[in-house]
């Protein structure tokens, strides 16, 4: 599976433009990174992979696409802010993130980490190489999450008209 993130990057970054404005906002790239993190923890609980008390199985596969693409939104935006982004534009799936949901997720989370921290970029890509890994063992193909990811920017756009 591999994805062109050119346009996405650029569509993302429309996006955080009418978001943030002309707002001085303190400490962006954290309130970021909790944010990747929550939606992360949010696609997980609808994945429902780390339940082993409960019977119930994941939930529908509209539900999961929708926390699917609201993680993509805050690693897009993310990635729009690091100056490494434009030898990063193309991503492919590499054999980093073959293992258990579970450990990929932790995985995942200490790339949030290890970013803050170290700051490199690496560690963004690598994150967005496990996401993948999951939406391919979901069978989300790409045009799948790409069309996902406009639906809900639009929505985005019209929350923001509003005074979301």
């Amino acid at each position: 599976m591999k994805i062109d993130f050119t346009e996405l990057l650029k569509a993302q970054k429309e996006l955080d433009q009418v978001i943030i404005g002309d707002k001085k906002i303190e400490n962006l790239t954290e309130k970021k990174l909790v944010a990747l993190s929550i939606e992360l923890a949010e696609l997980f609980n609808e994945i429902r992979c780390f339940k082993y008390w409960s019977n119930k199985g994941m939930s529908k596969k509209s539900v999961i696409l929708e926390e699917l693409v609201d993680v993509l939104h805050f690693w897009l935006s993310l990635m729009n802010d690091d100056d490494e982004i434009n030898e990063k534009e193309k991503l492919e799936l590499t054999s980093c993130c073959e293992m258990d949901i579970n450990l990929t997720y932790l995985h995942m989370i200490d790339c949030i980490g290890s970013y803050k921290i170290e700051g490199y970029c690496d560690y963004l890509c690598e994150y967005m190489e496990c996401l993948l890994m999951i939406a391919k063992d979901l069978n989300f193909t790409i045009a799948e999450i790409i069309e996902a990811y406009y639906r809900k920017r639009d929505i985005n756009f019209k929350r923001q008209q509003e005074g979301y």
